[in-house]
């Protein structure tokens, strides 16, 4: 599987994720809510903060102006975005602003985004998927909605376009997406292109990422809210800033709890000692006495003789003299 490197970060190694915060248009506009955002991501020890920076203008037809809502409202100017990353990078976080046009998608690059992120509705504009591809930065590709064959075009047109580094997503376009809809092992099918996968997360919640990180997620994004009750277009799938730390505490603790599939023992658990059990006399038993499966049982601690050989005691002699509990040893036995 293709690896590559996001400042530093391993994208694509199965020792660890990349963890998204995911802020949108969640500040509403607000550039002071944009920037605390910043805060709260790096706060969490997530790997990177994500905006939004779309002109719809640019990419809706007029007679479509529904579809246009008050976004225009909430988004924030060039000079706004370009402080964001800014304070983000002297933070260590990675960023980008998710665009849809190629006068935005200039705007990023220029202003120093790390990757490209986009979008499930895309996934068909060719045209748009190989300029994305000719910057040359990693693109986090979103399949939500689309046919297998659609993403094999996909990735066929970034490739040819130039682009290398790539992110596979598992997503969905419904908000919030119903769990028995989204598909987590789809993940599995999308490791064929050796590409790393991820999941982009828009169910309600934390669940469903978490498990997907089982599943073997690169990378996870999630949409976050310095108030996640607040009514904005992303409220029902975001968390809180509480959640968010949570979250990502949550995600590198399965990380370390996935281990390696060697079944093994560690070298600092002395409990196992203490919970194992050891072969004991059942009673007083004196010299000459011969053992019979009465006069054995099994107690704790495991620092004697294990009980799986206690077939080997049955119809020797004691040499000496035992006392009851007291921990049965094959040289306390005659030989053979």
């Amino acid at each position: 599987m293709q690896k590559f490197n996001i400042n530093r970060k391993l994208i694509g190694d199965d020792s660890s994720v990349f963890v998204i915060a995911e802020a949108g248009i969640n500040h509403a506009g607000s550039f002071i809510e944009a920037k605390k955002m910043v805060d709260v991501a790096n706060s969490s020890m997530a790997d990177a903060v994500t905006f939004q920076h779309i002109a719809y203008n640019d990419i809706d037809c007029r007679k479509s102006s529904k579809t246009k809502l008050d976004w225009d409202k909430w988004r924030l100017s060039d000079e706004q975005i370009i402080e964001l990353f800014d304070t983000a990078h002297r933070l260590g976080l990675s960023t980008t602003a998710c665009v849809v046009d190629f006068k935005s998608l200039e705007f990023i690059v220029k202003s120093g985004a790390d990757f490209l992120k986009i979008v499930s509705g895309d996934i068909t504009c060719h045209p748009f998927l190989a300029e994305c591809a000719k910057t040359g930065l990693p693109i986090f590709l979103s399949t939500g909605s689309a046919l297998l064959s659609e993403i094999e075009a996909a990735l066929e047109v970034i490739e040819k376009s130039g682009g290398k580094n790539v992110v596979v997503y598992q997503t969905n376009t419904k908000y919030p997406t119903p769990p028995n809809e989204v598909d987590l092992r789809v993940m599995e099918t999308l490791k064929k292109f050796n590409y790393p996968v991820g999941f982009c997360d828009h169910t309600a919640g934390t669940a469903i990422s978490l498990a997907a990180v089982t599943l073997g997620a690169h990378v996870i994004e999630k949409h976050f809210s310095l108030d996640a009750t607040i009514k904005r277009p992303d409220y029902e799938v975001s968390i809180n800033p509480h959640e968010l730390n949570q979250f990502v505490t949550d995600i590198r603790n399965i990380k370390k709890a996935m281990g390696v599939p060697i079944k093994r023992r560690h070298t600092d658990d002395a409990n196992f000692i203490l919970t194992r059990r050891s072969l004991v006399a059942c009673s007083d038993m004196t010299k000459g006495t011969k053992i019979q499966w009465s006069d054995l049982t099994y107690k704790r601690p495991g620092t004697g003789t294990q009980p799986s050989e206690a077939k080997n005691f049955i119809g020797r002699t004691l040499k000496y003299d035992v006392s009851k509990d007291d921990q049965l040893y094959e040289d306390m036995l005659e030989e053979i």
